[in-house]
This record gives C-alpha cells, sequence and structure tokens, in this order.
C-alpha cells in the first residue's frame, strides 16, 4: 500500500525528463556560439546583444540548433499555470487515536485526508508521510480530492502533498498531525485521565462522556466521567429450597456451578458467602463446590447446602485470567448436583438460582429453580 520515497523520486525525475523544458521556470542554458572571437569581434563577448562583424545573427539563423536564451515564459498558458495545492484533515481534526484506523488489515493506524488543487482531473497527488517515508497516491476526480491509506506512527507526522503532471511539479505547504500513543493496560487506573481500558483489546483509548456522576446513569456506575456501566453481574446465589433436610448430606448436594456463556464454560472460583450449618452435615466444606465437577457421581467431593429450615446457601463469583467473569442476559448457569439427573441416582434436592453485581443479600435477582429434571437455568431479564 505505501510506495517508498525511493520510488516516488524516481518517478518525479522521469516525468521531468519528459517535460519540455521551458517550464515551471526553468531557464534554458544559453547557446554556447560556435564563432571564433576575431580581432573585429566587440571588446564585450560576454553581451549576447552584440554580434560578431561580419557574422550573422544567430537569432535570425534558422540551421542553429540553440537559439539563445529565453528567459520569458512560454506563450502556452498551459505549459504551467499557476498551481494550487493544499492538504487539510477532515473534520478539522490533527490528532488522531488508533480506533480512528480506517484499514484494521494494514499494519499501523491508517487516515484519510482531503486535497484541494485546481489541477486537471487525473492528475496524480501523492501524499507523502515525511516522518515515516511513506507515501500513497491517488488519481485525482475533482477540485477536492480524498486520499485514504495514509499510514502514521505514534507522536507527530509531517504530510505534504505533490503532485506531478507532464508540465509542473506543485507541493502543498506541511501539516502536522498527532498519532496519540497507544497503551496497554488491565484496568483503567493504568490509563492516562480522560482514557479507559477497553476490554475489547486490553488498550488505552479516549472515552465518550455520557455521564458526570452515577445518578446520571440508569443502573451501574459513571466510569470516570466518560460512561455508563451496566452492572456487573458477578455474583451467583444458590439457596436450598429442600424442605425438612436430614442426614449427614441434607439438602441439595453440588459438585460444582458455572455460567455457560456462547461456546465457554466458567466454573466458581471464590466462595463469597455461604450458610450450611445444619447439625449432622458432614459435607460442610464451600471450598468443594470450586471448579469443575469431580464428585464422579460418588459420595465425594461435594457441598450439601443443608436445607430450607436452615436457610442454606452459598454465593460464588468466577474469574478466568484473574478477570472477573459476569452473567449477562443470553447466558446460563448450571448447577452439577449429585441426583438422579446427573447421576442416574440419589435424590435431585430443589435449590433456587439468582444473580447479583454485589454479595447483599437483598439485591440478588432469581432467575429460576432447579432439581429434579433441570439443572441449567437461562438468563434474560436483566436490567
Amino acid at each position: 500500500m505505501n510506495t517508498p520515497f525511493k520510488t516516488l523520486c524516481m518517478l518525479i525525475t522521469l516525468l521531468l525528463a519528459a517535460a519540455p523544458q521551458t517550464g515551471c521556470g526553468d531557464e534554458d542554458t544559453p547557446a554556447q556560439s560556435n564563432i571564433n572571437n576575431t580581432d573585429d569581434s566587440p571588446e564585450d563577448n560576454n553581451d549576447p546583444n552584440n554580434t560578431p562583424n561580419n557574422q550573422p545573427d544567430p537569432n535570425n539563423d534558422p540551421q542553429d540548433p540553440d537559439p539563445p536564451a529565453n528567459n520569458d515564459p512560454p506563450d502556452d498558458d498551459n505549459a504551467c499555470p499557476p498551481q494550487t495545492l493544499t492538504l487539510q484533515s477532515i473534520g478539522q481534526q490533527n490528532t488522531y487515536e488508533s480506533t480512528d484506523d480506517t484499514d484494521p488489515v494494514e499494519p499501523g493506524v491508517q487516515i484519510q485526508l482531503q486535497v484541494q488543487t485546481n489541477l486537471p482531473a487525473q492528475t496524480l497527488v501523492t501524499i507523502e508521510n515525511l516522518t515515516n517515508q511513506t507515501s500513497i497516491g491517488a488519481l485525482t476526480q475533482s477540485n477536492t480530492q480524498t486520499i485514504n491509506g495514509i499510514t502514521l506512527t505514534p507522536g507527530t507526522n509531517t504530510l505534504r502533498a505533490v503532485a506531478l503532471t507532464q508540465q509542473c511539479l506543485a507541493t502543498s505547504a506541511s501539516i502536522n498531525v498527532e498519532l496519540a500513543p497507544s497503551q496497554n493496560c488491565q484496568e483503567d487506573a493504568q490509563c492516562p485521565d480522560g482514557q479507559l481500558c477497553a476490554p475489547e483489546d486490553n488498550m488505552c483509548a479516549a472515552c465518550q462522556s455520557e455521564c458526570t456522576q452515577d445518578s446520571d446513569c440508569d443502573s451501574g456506575r459513571c466510569i470516570q466521567g466518560c460512561y455508563c456501566e451496566a452492572p456487573a453481574f458477578g455474583y451467583v446465589l444458590i439457596e436450598d429450597q429442600t424442605p425438612n433436610a436430614s442426614g449427614n448430606s441434607p439438602g441439595a448436594d453440588v459438585d460444582a456451578v458455572s455460567i455457560l456463556k456462547g461456546g465457554d464454560e466458567f466454573f466458581a472460583s471464590n466462595v463469597e458467602d455461604f450458610n450450611i450449618d445444619h447439625p449432622d452435615n458432614l459435607f460442610n466444606d464451600p471450598t468443594q463446590i470450586l471448579g469443575p465437577p469431580d464428585a464422579q457421581c460418588q459420595v465425594q467431593n461435594f457441598l450439601s447446602l443443608g436445607g430450607s429450615q436452615i436457610g442454606g446457601y452459598v454465593i460464588v463469583s468466577f474469574e478466568r485470567g484473574g478477570q472477573s467473569v459476569g452473567v449477562e442476559n443470553g447466558d446460563s448457569i448450571k448447577v452439577y448436583e449429585i441426583g438422579a439427573l446427573l447421576c442416574g441416582r440419589f435424590d435431585d434436592d430443589p435449590y433456587s438460582v439468582s444473580v447479583s453485581a454485589s454479595t447483599d443479600q437483598g439485591s440478588f435477582i432469581e432467575l429460576g429453580q432447579g432439581g429434579a429434571g433441570s439443572n441449567t437455568i437461562p438468563v434474560s431479564g436483566l436490567p
């Protein structure tokens, strides 16, 4: 896409070599007279207006291949008309971000600029980046031409336009545009003021102001005075609905909990809160609910919630690669309960599934119930 400067210079040299020698202010070299000086010659042979005695006037010799120099402009008004060539940014924008890239396939950040000129259509106009020594050209279609694919590098980029015709070489004044340096990040605090850490590429980028305080948002928080963050439903509550639970594994016996998101499955990684205080409960280690299921339908490696009479419950959260994973509409929550549905034996005890953006018990939104015949709860209706 980018034409190296060397190739551009060779093109200019070839076209200028083919151009008439009287154009754009080029001066002809005065003709060398083949007349030898004689005693009769004028004292000042350097005066082109003097003619040696008894010699024909070169200006009147139709056979003379080198007429005297003529510094006056040619009579042909089309040989090199006055040129205008102005380079300008679109929308008066002089600072660009990596998000302004118009061609994500090409390396670097590409932008588009406009050239205004009185040159005829189909004139080759090239925009040169003098900073990184790249260039891109296009044939003009009108007096205002948009040229795509100008590659910028972080920092100040000095740009100019060059137009070349058979008669003339025209250049615009240089302009400077800035490409703000991108910054890798994991969280907003790592970005400069006024920028946020974009989760799709973990790069700092300028924010679009939507709020100044939390009350400006219908829900969630106002982040850096830039945008309203939707509440992150990062906590899942499993409440035991089993009445009159008894035995040494009372109530719902849960091996694992996961979020199904597209084709991915995220297992619970942290226990945030729990109540499993049934006096006969021997399966009361809440960490047994973390990670992928591993009970293998045996009486091992699971958590008994204790039944509804004690208000048995557990709250878990999810992470992957150090990043929190939240529940969204369109996801599903799967509860691996040791029971008839999963193992073909034991009891399927009822339980409810709720989500929240905090661990406050009063903030949870119930999504549905599981137990006999179902252990996957679809997520919908979240704000």
